[in-house]
């Protein structure tokens, strides 16, 4: 069970850093021409994108940029959620069948014919 936890906090740690250094790595800031077109400078400063910027609507250019990079940054940490839940539910599965294996030994005659 120890081991089991001890897994679960280095899986949480590791999700916590990659949601952390995803989150930070959506900045499309910079220096800008007066006259930009905010998909454009998103296509050319953020190689990875899961949400694609010519769908994002607003009052102006900033506007776009500031809504694009919340609903990016919403989408790369619903990935890490994901991903983590699946990690949990993959460890656990594995503790219950090893556990689940190793039940007869731990009770004498569990596993014995009745006879």
């Amino acid at each position: 069970m120890r081991a089991l936890l001890l897994k679960i906090l280095l899986l949480t740690v590791t999700a916590l850093a990659a949601g952390f250094s995803l989150g930070v790595s959506t900045g499309v800031s910079g220096l800008m021409e007066n006259s930009f077109n905010a998909v454009q400078v998103i296509r050319e400063r953020s190689l990875i994108r899961l949400v694609p910027p010519g769908r994002i609507t607003g009052r102006d250019q900033q506007d776009i940029l500031r809504r694009w990079t919340m609903a990016e940054i919403r989408a790369r940490l619903a990935v890490v959620l994901i991903l983590w839940a699946a990690g949990v539910c993959i460890l656990v599965w594995q503790y219950l069948r090893l556990r689940g294996k190793a039940a007869p030994a731990d009770h004498p005659g569990a596993g014995a014919a009745p006879g």
